[in-house]
Protein backbone atom coordinates (compact mmCIF):
# COMPACT_ATOMS: atom_id res chain seq x y z
CA UNK A 1 0.00 0.00 0.00
CA UNK A 2 0.92 3.31 -1.07
CA UNK A 3 1.67 6.17 1.73
CA UNK A 4 -0.78 8.52 0.51
CA UNK A 5 -3.48 5.18 0.46
CA UNK A 6 -2.71 4.41 4.03
CA UNK A 7 -3.02 7.93 4.75
CA UNK A 8 -6.30 8.34 3.14
CA UNK A 9 -7.15 4.82 5.09
CA UNK A 10 -6.35 6.97 8.79
CA UNK A 11 -8.98 9.30 7.44
CA UNK A 12 -11.88 6.83 6.22
CA UNK A 13 -11.80 4.22 9.32
CA UNK A 14 -12.60 7.69 11.19
CA UNK A 15 -15.50 7.90 8.99
CA UNK A 16 -14.08 11.01 7.34
CA UNK A 17 -15.09 11.19 3.26
CA UNK A 18 -11.96 11.73 1.04
CA UNK A 19 -13.23 15.12 -0.74
CA UNK A 20 -11.24 14.88 -3.67
CA UNK A 21 -7.88 13.37 -4.75
CA UNK A 22 -5.25 15.57 -6.89
CA UNK A 23 -3.23 13.80 -9.49
CA UNK A 24 -0.62 15.35 -12.13
CA UNK A 25 1.00 13.32 -14.97
CA UNK A 26 2.66 10.58 -12.48
CA UNK A 27 -0.59 9.97 -10.81
CA UNK A 28 -2.11 10.68 -7.12
CA UNK A 29 0.04 13.34 -5.07
CA UNK A 30 -2.57 14.40 -2.44
CA UNK A 31 -6.23 14.23 -1.51
CA UNK A 32 -8.71 16.86 0.60
CA UNK A 33 -10.49 15.93 3.43
CA UNK A 34 -12.99 18.21 5.76
CA UNK A 35 -12.45 17.79 9.59
CA UNK A 36 -14.90 19.95 11.50
CA UNK A 37 -15.33 22.16 8.87
CA UNK A 38 -11.40 22.46 8.41
CA UNK A 39 -10.22 21.70 5.14
CA UNK A 40 -7.20 20.03 4.34
CA UNK A 41 -4.73 19.24 1.64
CA UNK A 42 -2.89 15.55 2.63
CA UNK A 43 -0.01 14.27 1.29
CA UNK A 44 2.72 11.96 2.20
CA UNK A 45 6.22 11.13 3.02
CA UNK A 46 8.08 8.75 4.18
CA UNK A 47 11.61 10.81 5.05
CA UNK A 48 11.64 11.87 8.28
CA UNK A 49 12.20 15.92 9.38
CA UNK A 50 16.21 16.33 9.15
CA UNK A 51 18.23 18.82 11.15
CA UNK A 52 14.06 19.81 12.30
CA UNK A 53 13.22 20.68 8.87
CA UNK A 54 11.20 18.79 6.65
CA UNK A 55 9.92 19.55 2.79
CA UNK A 56 6.72 20.73 1.17
CA UNK A 57 6.22 20.67 -2.64
CA UNK A 58 4.95 24.30 -3.32
CA UNK A 59 1.80 22.72 -5.06
CA UNK A 60 1.18 21.49 -2.21
CA UNK A 61 0.99 24.46 -0.33
CA UNK A 62 -0.27 26.61 -3.43
CA UNK A 63 -3.03 23.98 -3.54
CA UNK A 64 -4.08 24.27 0.47
CA UNK A 65 -3.94 28.14 0.40
CA UNK A 66 -6.15 28.51 -2.75
CA UNK A 67 -8.84 26.38 -1.14
CA UNK A 68 -8.53 28.29 2.48
CA UNK A 69 -7.29 24.56 3.64
CA UNK A 70 -4.42 23.76 6.09
CA UNK A 71 -1.64 21.12 4.98
CA UNK A 72 -1.58 17.80 6.67
CA UNK A 73 1.75 16.28 6.19
CA UNK A 74 2.37 12.63 6.88
CA UNK A 75 5.81 11.93 7.66
CA UNK A 76 5.90 7.76 8.93
CA UNK A 77 3.82 8.12 12.19
CA UNK A 78 3.49 11.70 12.89
CA UNK A 79 1.10 13.80 11.36
CA UNK A 80 2.09 17.68 10.92
CA UNK A 81 -0.43 20.87 10.42
CA UNK A 82 1.11 23.50 8.25
CA UNK A 83 -0.40 26.81 7.33
CA UNK A 84 0.29 27.05 3.34
CA UNK A 85 1.23 30.79 3.47
CA UNK A 86 3.77 30.59 6.08
CA UNK A 87 5.08 27.63 4.14
CA UNK A 88 5.28 29.93 1.16
CA UNK A 89 6.38 33.25 3.23
CA UNK A 90 9.38 31.14 5.59
CA UNK A 91 10.07 28.47 2.99
CA UNK A 92 13.54 28.20 1.69
CA UNK A 93 13.95 26.40 -2.26
CA UNK A 94 14.98 22.87 -1.67
CA UNK A 95 17.17 21.24 -4.25
CA UNK A 96 15.73 18.60 -5.98
CA UNK A 97 17.72 15.44 -5.77
CA UNK A 98 15.82 13.01 -7.29
CA UNK A 99 16.22 12.98 -11.64
CA UNK A 100 12.14 12.14 -12.08
CA UNK A 101 11.30 14.92 -9.73
CA UNK A 102 14.15 17.47 -11.73
CA UNK A 103 12.51 16.16 -15.21
CA UNK A 104 9.01 17.11 -13.86
CA UNK A 105 10.31 20.82 -12.57
CA UNK A 106 9.07 19.99 -9.15
CA UNK A 107 9.79 22.62 -7.22
CA UNK A 108 9.88 21.94 -2.82
CA UNK A 109 10.30 24.42 0.33
CA UNK A 110 12.15 23.51 3.31
CA UNK A 111 10.53 24.40 6.76
CA UNK A 112 11.30 24.22 10.15
CA UNK A 113 8.99 21.31 11.37
CA UNK A 114 8.53 24.13 14.35
CA UNK A 115 5.99 26.23 12.05
CA UNK A 116 3.46 23.20 11.77
CA UNK A 117 1.45 21.39 15.34
CA UNK A 118 0.45 17.65 15.27
CA UNK A 119 -2.86 16.73 13.96
CA UNK A 120 -3.80 15.20 17.30
CA UNK A 121 -2.76 18.87 18.80
CA UNK A 122 -5.14 20.18 16.71
CA UNK A 123 -8.00 18.10 16.97
CA UNK A 124 -7.77 17.32 20.70
CA UNK A 125 -6.20 20.60 21.95
CA UNK A 126 -7.19 23.09 20.06
CA UNK A 127 -3.61 23.90 19.02
CA UNK A 128 -2.87 26.18 15.28
CA UNK A 129 0.51 26.10 13.53
CA UNK A 130 2.18 29.10 13.62
CA UNK A 131 0.90 31.42 10.82
CA UNK A 132 2.63 34.01 8.61
CA UNK A 133 1.41 37.03 10.23
CA UNK A 134 2.38 35.71 13.97
CA UNK A 135 5.84 34.38 12.47
CA UNK A 136 7.77 37.24 14.27
CA UNK A 137 6.23 36.39 17.48
CA UNK A 138 7.96 32.89 17.06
Amino acid sequence: MSLLADFADFFKVRKTPIDTYYHDGVGKWGFRVTVDGQAFVCVARNTPPKGGETSIMKRVAGRAQTSDALIALRLRDSIYVFDPVTVLAEGKADDVVEQSRQNRDEEWVRIDIDYACTFEEWYDGGAEPVTYGAVDAY
